[in-house]
């Protein structure tokens, strides 16, 4: 039972990190395409 729960509570925590990760990904990109089109 014990290992039930953490297991969901693993995977919610990676799904979680996975969607900060894009997230800093996809502004790290704008930025960047920003200043290529800018300068």
């Amino acid at each position: 039972m014990l290992m039930i729960v953490m297991l969901s509570t693993l995977k919610q925590w990676v799904l979680y990190n996975v969607d900060l990760y894009q997230i800093l990904v996809i502004s790290f990109l704008v930025s960047e395409l920003n200043r290529r089109f800018l300068c």
